[in-house]
């Protein structure tokens, strides 16, 4: 190692580095048909989480995503209840169903271990400047909460642009740009130079 880096050093010795814990702040959880998913289920997830030397990861469900919102978001909550600690949990949000929003925000200080939540307005055919998410941006703001959201290139839905929009406008807010707004990266850099509440996120 010619760069000095103790963290460095240490991966290359040991291949994980325990001096510097991971938080993989981008987790799947639950088996999922499109993508190649090995190891869906926590026990198996913990394996690998350890041997790579990731201490917690931060998850949403698929199910809660793509089909039941309500019945996947507690599957999440139970996973993290169970493995305290190591799982985290982001809770979905479908804002194509208004009144499952409004239940659960009324109660989503009982619900330990979620930091925030999570959007995928792609799949959800709704830009993250609507309307229908105001309620979820405005609850998230008066409790500094995070919020995870699958960000695209040029889309009409999550792109970098759309972000900027409403990153100033929520300033308490943290906003992660999954996928670091993948296909306009210059434009998705810039954005986090501009607003020190949103970071960019490097999967994929």
């Amino acid at each position: 190692m010619k760069n000095g880096s103790v963290i460095a050093s240490e991966f290359m010795r040991k291949g994980k580095c325990e001096i510097c814990p991971i938080i993989d702040m981008h987790g799947h959880y639950g088996p999922y048909g499109w993508i190649y998913f090995p190891r869906p289920y926590a026990e198996d997830m913990l394996r690998s989480m350890d041997r790579a030397g990731v201490e917690a990861i931060v998850c949403s469900s698929h199910e809660a995503i793509f089909r039941d919102t309500t019945r996947g978001n507690n599957i999440m909550k139970d996973i993290i209840e169970k493995y305290a600690g190591r799982f985290y949990g982001y809770w979905a949000v479908n804002p194509n169903f208004p009144e499952v929003i409004e239940k659960d925000l009324s109660n989503f200080k009982q619900k330990r271990g979620f930091l925030g939540f999570k959007f995928l307005s792609d799949y959800h055919q709704c830009p993250i400047t609507s309307e229908k998410y105001k309620t979820v941006l405005e609850y998230a703001d008066k409790n500094r909460l995070c919020i995870l959201m699958h960000t695209w290139g040029y889309s009409p839905f999550d792109g970098p642009q759309l972000v900027r929009r409403i990153a100033g406008k929520y300033p308490n807010v943290t906003f992660i740009m999954g996928h670091s707004g993948y296909g306009e990266w210059e434009t998705s850099i810039e954005t986090a130079r501009l607003f020190n509440n949103v970071y960019l996120e490097l999967t994929a």
